[in-house]
């Protein structure tokens, strides 16, 4: 981050802008380390050369004092917080759903190949409802989410014409079901850890925002991510899911932020890029193993988008 001083007058100011240039960021001296001085001069050549220069605070905000600076307007809007997505943004599944779900249905004596299963599982889990469970009590949301995951696993093996041969497909799915609230099916992309750090190192609030259930907090805390995150909302707790707006209100008022100060970062196109940006929240979308689209804020990885957004 560079800081560039400057000491203009009023006047200087309203010349500037009837010569048609746009100031911003001009903040009082006492607010900011020491920098080299320029004259407004110098400012006029930096917006003829094409650099915007924007939001000038109005007198009677500041103490008296001639003396100002010149920041990138992305000093002003300052992150204090950013949510993330969970499943495809800070952990992925280990090898496919498909070949899980396989592993345990063999030792029920059902055999099919896990890119089938694989298939059939992800048009049945973009078929389903959203896994939202409004103004039901809490004490009833376990269960509810593991008969939402069983519904998507029965119409997954209906698809493949083998739901028959379970013996007794309940306890199946629940063997199935509780792996997934645990470290093995799932591994922590390599970026995650190192840009969390980062963040957390420059002072900013992590949060998580997912629709996954709530297993969530034990899969958290066995991949040793949980000490990062200052909250956790999940769309089973709140009674709305992702793109829903009532679940971006909900993480924001449990991060007490203004919507301003928020960015949040998934991998998902409808549910966290145009989600957050619906209800008024920056946003970037995590393109891990996806064509990366146009006009989109989109990144590789978290670290990525720590070095191009938040240096």
């Amino acid at each position: 981050m560079i800081y560039i001083a400057t000491i203009i007058t009023a006047i200087d100011l309203w010349n500037m802008s009837n010569n048609g240039i746009s100031i911003i960021n001009v903040l009082p001296s006492f607010l900011l380390p020491p920098s080299s001085a320029i004259t407004t001069v110098d400012l006029w050549n930096i917006s003829n050369n094409g650099i915007s220069i924007i939001n000038v605070f109005p007198s009677f905000l500041l103490p008296p004092s001639p003396s100002f600076f010149l920041l990138p307007s992305s000093f002003l809007n300052m992150t204090k917080v950013i949510l993330l997505d969970a499943v495809g943004t800070l952990f992925g599944v280990r090898g496919s759903v498909g070949e899980i779900y396989q592993q345990f249905a063999s030792q029920w004596g059902v055999d099919v190949s896990p890119p089938v299963v694989n298939a059939a599982f992800f048009e049945s889990f973009k078929t389903a409802p959203p896994m939202a469970f409004p103004g039901v009590e809490s004490t009833q949301i376990p269960e509810l989410e593991f008969e939402w995951w069983c519904e998507v696993a029965t119409a997954t093996y209906k698809e493949l014409g083998v739901f028959e041969q379970f013996s007794d497909f309940r306890s199946f799915f629940r063997e199935l079901y509780n792996h997934f609230a645990t470290a093995a099916p799932w591994f922590v992309y390599p970026d995650v850890k190192p840009a969390l750090t980062k963040w957390r190192d420059c002072g900013i609030k992590l949060a998580v925002l997912s629709n996954f259930d709530s297993r969530l907090y034990p899969v958290l805390a066995v991949l040793k991510l949980a000490d990062f995150f200052d909250n956790v909302t999940i769309s089973t707790e709140v009674g709305a899911a992702k793109p829903d707006r009532k679940i971006f209100v909900a993480a924001l008022q449990k991060c007490g932020c203004a919507i301003e100060e928020v960015v949040h970062i998934g991998d998902s196109l409808t549910a966290d890029y145009e989600g957050a940006i619906n209800v008024g929240i920056k946003a970037f979308l995590l393109s891990r193993n996806t064509v990366l689209q146009p006009d989109k804020h989109q990144f590789a990885t978290l670290l990525d988008c720590f070095d191009y957004s938040f240096n």
